[in-house]
Formats: structure tokens, C-alpha cells, sequence
């Protein structure tokens, strides 16, 4: 390190240069953990709502958003239901008796539900991330045990070239 580094090093420590610095950090850190509780509390209650509109309609559990893609010029939504059905609806398609998807955006789905006379916009919730199955089969998209096992081959097997 050259003398000119080094008594940068020791001026910055000693204005306090670099403990300002990691308690500015450490305050963003903490705004930052307080912003995104905000943000779960927002979307539980989201959800909340969304559950007691759908509750008091009648209708069955809401289905979650799987992907969101456009097709031409009409944004399509795959929807899970919960009985594990997938279906790709389009706006002012019908999900369920009473449910009607309202609008498609790139940011969420948003539906109608209810009669007539008392209609109530509510987004749908995504569906969870699935993660990678540790028991892939050998050949994705065929069923495990329906080809036979690979051959058992040990490098020793092998002959080295000469």
C-alpha cells in the first residue's frame, strides 16, 4: 500500500468517515426491512379482502396466476384453481359462475365477482414458485420406470487408448 493510500486509510477513520457510512447502512438496512413488512401486510391484506369478497359471494376459492403472456394484441393468464385444474382465460372470460376476469395486465389479473347489482374488483394472487424436483427422470416428460435402467459403466470398464 502506498504512503499516499495509507493516509487516506487513517483520514477517513479518523473523521469517522467509515462508521458514518456503515450506520447509513445499517439504517437503509432496517428502512429497507420495514418497507417490505409493509408490503407483506399490504398483500395479507389484499388477500384477506379478497377471500372475505369471495366468501360472501359464494363462490369457490379463487384461482392463482401462473403466468401472464400476450398473444397478438390480447394478454392471456394461465390460471391454477385449486382443484389443479389449469385453464388460459382472456379479459371478460369466465372462470366461475359469478367470477369474470375484468382486466389483464402485465402487472396482475383482476376480476369481477359477484351478481349484477353488487360487482367487486379484486386481483388474483400468484402462485407460489414450484422448485425443481430432485427425482428427475432420464428422460424428461417419460415416466419413471417405463424405460429400462442406463448400463453400470465404471470408467475402469473402458480401455485407455494406446
Amino acid at each position: 500500500m502506498s504512503i499516499k493510500n495509507t493516509m487516506l486509510v487513517i483520514l477517513i477513520a479518523a473523521t469517522g468517515g467509515i462508521t458514518n457510512a456503515a450506520a447509513d447502512n445499517g439504517g437503509l438496512l432496517e428502512e429497507q426491512a420495514k418497507l417490505e413488512a409493509q408490503i407483506n401486510l399490504m398483500r395479507k391484506r389484499q388477500e384477506l379482502r379478497a377471500e372475505q369478497v369471495r366468501a360472501a359471494a359464494g363462490i369457490a376459492p379463487l384461482p392463482k396466476i401462473i403466468a401472464i403472456h400476450q398473444v397478438g394484441s390480447s394478454p392471456m393468464a394461465k390460471l391454477l384453481h385449486a382443484d389443479g385444474r389449469i385453464a388460459t382465460v382472456g379479459e371478460n372470460d369466465f372462470i366461475a359462475d359469478g367470477l369474470r376476469v375484468a382486466a389483464i395486465t402485465s402487472k396482475g389479473v383482476m376480476v369481477a365477482v359477484g351478481k349484477q347489482g353488487k360487482k367487486s374488483l379484486i386481483e388474483l394472487p400468484y402462485a407460489p414458485i414450484a422448485t425443481a424436483s430432485t427425482t428427475a427422470t432420464p428422460m424428461m416428460g417419460v415416466p419413471a420406470g417405463l424405460l429400462p435402467p442406463p448400463p453400470n459403466v465404471s470408467p475402469t470398464a473402458i480401455p485407455a487408448p494406446r
